[in-house]
C-alpha cells in the first residue's frame, strides 16, 4: 500500500524518488510506459538543491597602484617527500601590483611568520616602502597572536577570504600548482642545488 506522501504522486514521480532522483529522461529507458502517460510531472523541490552548482567566481582585474601595497600569502603542502633539508611546504608571497612572487621552502607551517616578518623588513629597507595590506586564507599560521601583534605594530591591515570559499584565492591557488610542478623539476635536476630557508625563489606570476 502506498503511503500518504506517495498517494498524490504519479508513477513517474514515485520512481523518480525511489531511484535517487533519477531524471525523467533516464526513467524512459527503464519503463517507457511510466513516463509516457499524459499526467504532468511535478517539479521536484529537492533536485535543484542537490544537483545545481554554484556559479563560478569571476577573476578580479583590479591591482594595487604601488608595489608592496598589497601582498597575497599562501602555503602549500605537505608534499609526500621532503627536500634534503627537510622542507615539505612552501610559502608564496605575491605582490599584487607587479605580480612578482617569492617562494620559500619551509619544513613546518610555523616557519611562515618569521619569513613574513623578514620580508616586510626587507621591503622597507631595500625599497623604502611599507606593506599596507596582507591578504590570505583563514590559515591559523597567519592569525596567531604573535602575527596579529606584528600587523598592529606595523599598521598592516590583514584581509582573509571567506571560509570554504577558495574561489576568492583562485588566481593564487592556480599559480601555486604551477610553482609546485616547477619546484619538482628543479629537484630532479642534478646540476641545480635547491636553496632552502631564507633564500627564496623569485618567480614571475603567470
Amino acid at each position: 500500500m502506498k503511503g500518504f506522501g506517495a498517494a498524490c504522486l504519479s508513477d513517474a514521480e514515485l520512481w523518480h524518488y525511489r531511484l535517487g532522483h533519477l531524471s525523467f529522461e533516464q526513467l524512459k529507458f527503464i519503463d517507457p510506459a511510466v513516463c509516457n502517460n499524459n499526467r504532468h510531472h511535478g517539479i521536484c523541490q529537492i533536485c535543484p538543491l542537490a544537483k545545481l552548482h554554484r556559479l563560478s567566481f569571476p577573476l578580479s582585474t583590479s591591482r594595487a597602484k604601488q608595489c608592496f601595497d598589497l601582498l597575497h600569502l599562501d602555503i602549500w603542502g605537505p608534499y609526500p617527500y621532503s627536500t634534503h633539508d627537510g622542507a615539505k611546504y612552501f610559502l608564496t608571497i605575491v605582490d599584487d601590483c607587479s605580480r612578482a612572487t617569492w617562494v620559500y621552502l619551509i619544513a613546518h607551517k610555523s616557519n611562515a611568520f618569521p619569513l613574513l616578518k623578514a620580508f616586510v623588513i626587507f621591503a622597507e629597507n631595500q625599497f623604502g616602502v611599507t606593506v599596507k595590506v596582507i591578504r590570505s586564507d583563514n590559515g591559523l599560521e597567519f592569525k596567531e597572536k604573535t602575527t596579529l601583534d606584528f600587523y598592529r605594530e606595523k599598521g598592516i591591515l590583514h584581509q582573509t577570504s571567506y571560509v570554504d570559499t577558495p574561489q576568492q584565492m583562485a588566481l593564487w591557488k592556480e599559480n601555486t600548482n604551477i610553482y609546485c610542478k616547477l619546484l619538482e623539476l628543479l629537484c630532479y635536476n642534478p646540476s641545480y642545488q635547491l636553496s632552502i630557508g631564507v633564500k627564496p625563489f623569485l618567480l614571475p606570476l603567470i
